[in-house]
Order: C-alpha cells, then sequence, then structure tokens
C-alpha cells in the first residue's frame, strides 16, 4: 500500500497536470457518498472520484 505521503504527491502532480492542459477528468462515483453529522457543528462528507483522460 503506498504511503500517505506518496499518495499525497500523486494527487499533487495529477491535479497540476490537469490545470496545465484539462487532460485529466474528476467524476463522482456516487455509491461512494458518505455523509456523517456532527451535532451541533455540521457533517463530514467522504466520497471517491475516478480520475480519466476525457475521449
Amino acid at each position: 500500500m503506498p504511503s500517505a505521503a506518496s499518495q499525497a504527491e500523486g494527487l499533487k502532480v495529477r491535479c497540476a497536470e490537469q490545470a496545465k492542459n484539462g487532460e485529466l477528468r474528476r467524476e463522482l462515483l456516487k455509491a461512494s457518498l458518505e455523509d456523517y453529522p456532527i451535532k451541533n457543528d455540521g457533517a463530514v462528507e467522504i466520497d471517491r472520484y475516478a480520475h480519466s483522460a476525457p475521449n
């Protein structure tokens, strides 16, 4: 399993590529969406995305 640091670096690189040339897209995986209410404070939302190159 990749370390948190290597995952963060990979995400940083992918985001930089997307900002540079718009060749990546991110799509929410709807089944992954989870909401956890926090009493008197709001909520935490956890979700996953698929990253791909546009067709």
